[in-house]
């Protein structure tokens, strides 16, 4: 991305950014919302099924591609997508507006990678590793600057950067990771070295280096450990208040393709949902140190899994254009439901407004099950008309007639006579 000023990114033409679409913005809330390939920003709804364009495009560009987002706020008002080309724009639930943030980049940032937001303060990745650290002022348009122009040092976390994720429990901490990029904790305060730096694994049965390749890495909730998942398909467990600096649990889910996507159960600290490139999702359990259960259904790749915040569901999205809605515990381990979205999925958000009893998934499959079984059966008109047609074919006599027989045994029964 070309290097511009501040101001000139403030006087982007605010006429050719999408914008909320009226028609659907009084549909708020949504149960998921996804952020798709083609720039389009859908919300939808697990029960019935169905899914809305919350923005309008005058025309679609790759650049518009929604590659990351977040919630703004813990109100889950308002979500900020990173674009392709490295904008990121804000779309407001409640009142319909969107806006694009102005941010300040070098050249040569290379994409988007992750963004993340807490108390007015915007934390952006890119993949030649700069991440950016501002703080959105009240107008929510600009950001606040000191007389350095800059609220913030900037991180340089290192070259290919595939990760990125912010502490909500320290809210001053964020990990990055990537390709010959190990785990690193930062603290924004004080970013000039790394608090906690990963140490590689130890060679492999031949005594050769193993490959160090972060494609995903969270925070558990309630602490500052950490959980990675690896281009090998390898679930880690680091713990940065140990002095071991090497994963204090090394998980091999035996899955030949990378790990895609990464959650981490809310108010949890064992269990974990991953999906790899060939739409394999499991659950690992950090206590068993293995994967307990391996959920069905999904038919590409997994692009994204996101729990729900509260109750023990979650909602995963991938390249087969379907979000998909698990329980974690389901016992057929297979989806609740599923929302055909037209277009391919980077990244989704599970609102925590969505409730469910029993659930209100379960209930409406179970009803969809039971007319499914009720018109399999037939019905008292069709069980009369049957039985009327077995009447009349029991009234109509047998006709018999001789057998035929064959030629070989013609020829057989004349030799015999002779």
């Amino acid at each position: 991305m070309a290097s511009s000023s501040f101001e000139e990114t403030q006087q982007r033409d605010l006429n050719n950014l999408p914008r909320i679409d009226p028609t659907t913005a009084h549909q708020y809330p949504f149960d998921v919302y996804a952020g798709c390939v083609t720039g389009y920003l859908k919300g939808c709804y697990i029960l019935s099924r169905s899914h809305h364009n919350l923005n309008e495009l005058q025309n679609v560009h790759p650049n518009w591609e929604i590659r990351c987002m977040c919630w703004k706020n813990y109100n889950e008002a308002e979500i900020l997508t990173g674009q392709r080309d490295n904008c990121i724009i804000s779309y407001s639930m409640t009142n319909g507006k969107s806006y694009s943030l102005p941010i300040e980049l070098p050249d040569e940032t290379g994409i988007i990678r992750n963004i993340k937001s807490h108390d007015h303060l915007l934390i952006a990745a890119f993949s030649k590793g700069l991440v950016k650290c501002q703080t959105v002022n009240a107008d929510e348009i600009t950001f606040v600057r000191d007389q350095d122009g800059k609220t913030h040092e900037d991180i340089e976390s290192g070259s290919d950067l595939f990760c990125m994720d912010h502490n909500r429990c320290h809210p001053s901490l964020i990990l990055t990771g990537g390709k010959e990029n190990p785990l690193k904790i930062w603290d924004i305060s004080s970013p000039k070295a790394p608090v906690f730096t990963a140490k590689n694994v130890r060679n492999d049965w031949l005594n050769l280096t193993v490959p160090i390749w972060v494609t995903k890495a969270e925070f558990f909730s309630q602490s500052n450990k950490v959980v990675t998942g690896t281009a090998k398909a390898h679930i880690r467990l680091y713990d940065p208040s140990s002095a071991q600096r090497r994963p204090v649990m090394d998980i091999d889910s035996k899955e030949s393709s990378p790990i895609t996507a990464l959650a981490v159960r809310p108010n949890s600290e064992f269990e974990v949902v991953a999906g790899t490139g060939k739409g394999t999702l499991f659950l690992v359990d950090l206590r068993k140190k293995s994967v307990v259960r391996n959920y069905k259904s999904v038919k590409g790749g997994v692009t994204d899994i996101k729990f729900h915040p509260s109750i023990p569901y979650f909602a995963t999205s991938s390249i087969d254009r379907h979000v998909y809605c698990f329980k974690l515990d389901a016992a057929k381990q297979t989806k609740c439901s599923s929302i055909y979205m037209l277009s391919q999925i980077n990244c989704i958000l599970f609102s925590s407004l969505w409730t469910s009893d029993k659930t209100e998934v379960e209930k409406s499959k179970e009803s969809a099950d039971k007319i499914a079984e009720n018109s399999e059966q037939p019905s008292i008109s069709d069980r009369s008309d049957e039985e009327e047609g077995e009447g009349l074919w029991d009234s109509m006599s047998v006709v018999k007639t001789k057998r035929k027989v064959s030629s070989a045994k013609v020829t057989q029964k004349k030799r015999k006579r002779e």
